[in-house]
């Protein structure tokens, strides 16, 4: 998905470097301290651009080893990414043409770590530039010029945004190259797309050992959902489940496009917009406009978040008060009575459901964040950003354990379960191999460090269910 709100950043970055206008002639070594630091920036960026020339020779090379070969198919998919390249949007990577597929990914690691990289080496400009303003905060202040001096004032908080991998990446988009950091992953679909592979599992549920059950189809899943233990799309449409339960599949000539949740049974979105409850008795009891088509829907248990066909939010408990945006969101999660969501813009909201209505977790900023997926838990909200970072945030009021370390690499993916007392999320780096934090059990964490490609994953760490279960190509 592409970022909707890079106007925005851009002006800001604008408005923060502009010449000082008010007072520019009597603050020179401020004014000079800004050029300094666009230039340093400027600098920073070259190996990513640099970057970006090596990746179009290579797309350039292919496209002629492809043409030789015949093959109008890859062809065409070279070409296309060659022109959304060129014309900064994004491009789906493709599953079906491995070459393709190495040279993106190898183009996403080395983009992150150049940008991530340039970053750090801007630090020291970005510490003079903010001296310099804190000089000239005093110098504005001795001189009575309080008005211009809290300008400057208000511009301190914000001046690490100048030099993170988010407006770095917003730069290089300036100049026409779209980062694929963003690239998104095409959703599960039974009408071509998809790629299905076989369920592992690892852990317990309830005591017991997780596993398969007898007689179950496991071999050709495309989509995994958190139930009991764990629900799976087959390519076919049905869908199957874990621990001692087989779930009945969908209705013939159905052709389920997505699992969405589980509500006593799985739950799916049917091609045309259509929910289908596979537990008819669900119906009696869950508080749902079960007539309604939906663009995009999550539900758990008796909670659900969705977007209807029409283009308005839905919340089966009722919304807080949201900005516009929110009814175009980048994604959404739901747990028990919590639901978390992301606007078009990158902003984060999450509530929950309460006697008298519903409240807000005040916590998590309101501001843009540049997030594009969102797991919530019982006790914790994770989001991921265009930049490929990872942010914590609590739902409870008292703040958890510290979960991720420092400088991690930038994820493609999170996986998040968890209760009141414990929480496990998953991270997928840019290379396929996962990684797990929080509270797993030894084997789990074993389990899930050694996945190194996964078509779906879900987790869950709690007091009686510690468990991964992955599809694997």
């Amino acid at each position: 998905m592409i970022s909707k709100h890079v106007g925005f950043r851009l002006a800001f970055v604008t408005v923060l470097l502009a010449p000082l206008q008010l007072f520019s002639q009597n603050l020179p070594d401020l004014v000079a301290a800004q050029v300094e630091l666009q230039k340093a920036r400027k600098e920073a960026l070259a190996p990513a651009k640099e970057l970006q020339q090596l990746y179009e020779g290579e797309l350039q090379k292919l496209r002629i080893k492809v043409l030789n070969e015949g093959n109008p198919t890859n062809v065409i998919a070279v070409d296309h990414e060659l022109k959304n390249f060129r014309d900064g949007t994004i491009s789906p990577a493709s599953n079906e043409f491995p070459e393709l597929k190495r040279l993106q990914a190898l183009y996403e690691t080395g983009l992150a770590s150049r940008l991530q990289k340039a970053s750090a080496a801007l630090a020291p400009s970005l510490e003079a530039y903010r001296q310099k303003i804190l000089e000239a905060r005093k110098l504005l202040t001795q001189s009575e010029r309080l008005e211009e001096a809290l300008e400057l004032d208000k511009k301190l908080p914000a001046l690490g945004d100048l030099v993170s991998v988010a407006t770095l990446t917003t730069l290089l988009k300036e100049h026409g190259v779209q980062p694929v950091l963003e690239r998104p992953t095409p959703k599960p679909s039974i009408l071509g797309d998809a790629k299905s592979g076989t369920i592992r599992v690892a852990g317990s549920v309830g005591g017991e050992p997780i596993g398969i059950p007898k007689g179950s189809q496991a071999e050709d899943a495309i989509q995994l959902a958190p139930g009991l233990s764990w629900l799976a799309l087959r390519a076919d449409g049905s869908t199957i489940g874990g621990w001692k339960w087989i779930m009945k599949p969908s209705p013939p000539n159905s052709r389920a496009d997505r699992l969405i949740g589980y509500s006593k049974e799985a739950v799916v979105l049917q091609n045309d917009g259509t929910v289908h409850f596979n537990n008819p008795k669900v119906m009696e009891t869950l508080d749902f406009p079960f007539d309604t088509k939906f663009k995009d829907l999550a539900i758990f248990v008796e909670t659900a978040i969705g977007v209807k066909t029409d283009g308005t939010l839905f919340c089966n408990f009722g919304l807080p008060d949201l900005p516009e945006t929110a009814n175009r969101p980048r994604d959404f999660d739901v747990i028990g009575s919590k639901v978390g969501l992301i606007t078009e813009d990158g902003r984060v909201y999450a509530w929950e459901k309460i006697s008298t209505g519903v409240r807000v977790f005040d916590r998590i900023p309101s501001t843009p964040m540049d997030a594009v997926e969102i797991e919530i838990t019982d006790r914790m909200l994770f989001v991921r950003t265009t930049d490929g970072s990872v942010k914590a945030f609590p739902t409870k009021e008292e703040y958890p354990e510290k979960i991720f370390r420092e400088n991690m690499d930038p994820v493609r993916r999170i996986r998040a379960g968890g209760s009141r007392k414990l929480t496990g999320v998953a991270v997928e780096y840019l290379d396929g191999r996962w990684e797990a934090f929080g509270g797993f059990r030894p084997e789990v964490k074993e389990a899930v460090d050694g996945i190194t490609q996964a078509i779906d994953l879900v987790v869950k760490a709690n007091e009686t269910s510690n468990f991964v279960v992955w599809i694997e190509p």
